[in-house]
């Protein structure tokens, strides 16, 4: 097993595992909601606590990444209720327990390990490649940690992986569970439709008014109008605060001095990529290139492995994995084995050539919209407290939006679900479905809770009630004729669809029978499988897939347009026939489902060896926090 750890730790994973550390460790600074919890942790396992300032740089870290990934700020609340803070507890609960029982069975990463995956972080060395300790201490200090907190994390880190990569590692998809879903989604059938065209059905009369009316009567639950509300809303967000931001021209330049990689070049690194189908073969060029032996030299007495020399940017190397980690290396760093595909390759970085930055002047404008943009998020955070006393106190939604600089809007008339009259939904209203519920048991000038969610926030004052009514024929009279014509048209296409599969199992050619209607005739290029179906129609689908072979039916789209399924070939597909890509795709959902499974045993045996105490009151008071004042 050790043997096992010091092969993951050279490796290039372990470059990128500080990014792993940095999601659950949590990197940057967030308002502490733990002010009054008493009894100083959450849970514990063995000798391991988890306490309030664990789980805030988590949940902290869990938002950063939301607003990196979906350019969309969180507040407590929005966190709270998207489930961050239950996710954050529940990851760090599992890696405790893990943890306790790592340390009751004597299973820690050494203290190399450690030091190996500092020393090889590009952000922790200088200009000439040399460790800089000020950047090390500056990087703890960021996540309010010393420097031994910081690398007992790391560690800890480290031994939770070897546990999983130990229990899970080998793990492959079991093909009796495999293969039948290969077989099922990779089922061919070669098929044929009959499609209505202009000419399929005659042409269509005019209903007269009697026809209309009878029509109408019949139809009448569809044109039937709930009760609708009008509301006027006030609505801000941090954009509202934008013109109360000033961003000075010092502030810009210490920006760009810390972004300076984003407005640059893409760098360039001249590597040795060595290569070959056995990946002892490379960690064997490593090892004796870390021992001093040169590349070349090595390389040549080396059985089955190919060298080349690149100069490469990023995102040239198409496998992440690899480029990740040959972009992660400092110059001079030697690093392998990284599978791609079945090879293995191993790569030294000779030189890193950075890239050339654009000029100040050029990108001054938006770095200062996106501080400004900060600036103003944090505005609009701070306006949270008074906004809710103007609500909770009852003042007047003007004098509100007055105080605040917010807009006022005058929505159309909508129902329960949000829709107005002409079935579209209103954004604003339809977004927040349980709140809209809540605004309907208003009484007609009064205003509701605080709506909170997509970086904004909302209160609705009930203008007036629309009581529920069915409009009459006249009032609708164009509608129900457009309805009464689509309708007819159907029931001729049906018709013409019905009379061909009757004509194709009378013995008839379906290509005749589709003429003799009047209807259009589509083969597709390429067999249809379950995997390859694609945009198909799932109506269309399920009865292509349900006919036997030489069986003809007539169907219905999801829209109502009858369409005749014939199936002329059906073809059972075995894993060995299968597409790669299906194969690969059904193993990885497998593999995964297994490993969950397994894991989740491993689990529940890793409880039954440690002591778990759990502190639900803290929890509660915890959760609760992030989300009492989104409540109202």
């Amino acid at each position: 097993m050790m043997g096992g750890m010091r092969s993951f730790v050279k490796s290039p994973w372990a470059v990128g595992l500080l990014v792993v550390l940095a999601a659950s460790f949590g990197i940057f600074g967030f308002k502490d909601p733990f002010n009054g919890v008493v009894g100083g942790g959450f849970m514990s396992a063995g000798d391991r606590t988890i306490h309030p300032v664990d789980v805030n740089r988590m949940v902290d870290q869990a938002i950063e990444r939301v607003r990196k990934e979906q350019n969309k700020t969180l507040s407590r609340r929005e966190a709270g209720q998207q489930g961050i803070p239950q996710q954050v507890l529940s990851d760090l609960t599992q890696q405790t327990v893990i943890l306790a029982y790592a340390d009751k069975a004597g299973i820690k990463a050494s203290p190399s390990a450690v030091a190996d995956i500092i020393s090889n972080a590009p952000i922790f060395r200088d200009g000439l490649g040399n460790i800089d300790q000020k950047a090390i201490e500056r990087y703890a200090n960021e996540q309010r940690m010393s420097v031994a907190q910081f690398q007992a994390d790391i560690q800890d880190g480290l031994t939770v992986d070897y546990l999983q990569q130990a229990i899970l590692g080998g793990l492959k998809p079991p093909k009796i569970i495999s293969n039948p879903i290969i077989s099922y989604l990779g089922e061919k059938r070669t098929v044929v439709v009959g499609r209505a065209t202009r000419d399929t059905a005659p042409e269509i009369k005019p209903p007269t008014d009697a026809e209309l009316e009878t029509f109408y009567e019949s139809k009448k639950a569809m044109f039937a109008q709930p009760e609708r509300r009008r509301f006027t809303a006030l609505n801000y967000s941090a954009n509202d605060f934008l013109d109360k931001v000033k961003i000075e021209d010092k502030a810009v330049k210490e920006q760009y001095d810390r972004r300076i990689k984003e407005f640059s070049t893409p760098e360039t690194r001249d590597i040795a990529q060595f290569s070959s189908s056995d990946g002892q073969a490379v960690q064997d060029v490593v090892d004796q290139v870390k021992q001093g032996k040169k590349l070349e030299e090595v390389v040549s007495q080396a059985k089955g492995v190919t060298l080349t020399n690149l100069t490469v940017k990023p995102g040239d190397l198409k496998d992440k994995a690899y480029n990740d980690a040959v972009f992660a290396l400092p110059s001079g760093e030697t690093y392998g084995p990284i599978k791609v595909g079945d090879s293995y390759f191993g790569v030294k970085i000779n030189s890193v050539t950075p890239g050339v930055p654009t000029p100040l002047a050029e990108v001054a404008d938006q770095i200062r919209v996106d501080m400004s943009k900060r600036d103003a998020q944090h505005l609009y955070e701070a306006s949270n407290d008074q906004f809710l006393d103007y609500v909770s106190g009852g003042k007047p939604l003007d004098e509100i939006a007055t105080e605040m600089g917010a807009p006022l809007f005058v929505l159309p008339a909508v129902d329960v679900r949000g829709n107005d009259q002409d079935g579209q939904p209103v954004s604003l209203l339809a977004k927040n479905p349980k709140e809209l519920q809540n605004a309907f048991k208003l009484n007609v000038g009064e205003n509701s809770s605080v709506i909170e969610g997509d970086g904004e926030r909302t209160v609705l004052r009930l203008d007036e009630i629309i009581p529920a009514h069915t409009p009459k024929l006249e009032e609708v009279r164009s509608d129900v004729v457009q309805l009464y014509m689509r309708d007819k048209e159907i029931e001729a296409v049906q018709k013409s669809a019905e009379k061909m599969v009757a004509a194709v199992k009378s013995g008839k050619s379906f290509d005749d029978a589709a003429k003799a209607e009047r209807m259009g005739v589509i083969r597709p290029p390429q067999p249809i499988s379950r995997a390859t179906s694609g945009q198909l129609d799932p109506k269309i689908l399920g009865v292509m897939f349900s006919l036997p072979e030489g069986g003809i039916e007539v169907t219905q789209t999801s829209q109502g347009e009858p369409w005749v399924v014939q199936v002329d070939k059906i073809e059972q597909i075995t894993p060995e026939q299968a597409d790669a890509k299906l194969v690969q795709t059904v193993d990885d959902n497998v593999r995964q489902s297994v490993t969950q499974d397994v894991f989740q045993s491993f689990l529940r045996g890793v409880q039954k060896e440690v002591r778990v105490r759990t502190n639900n009151k803290a929890i509660q008071d915890f959760l609760a926090d992030f989300t009492k004042d989104a409540a109202g």
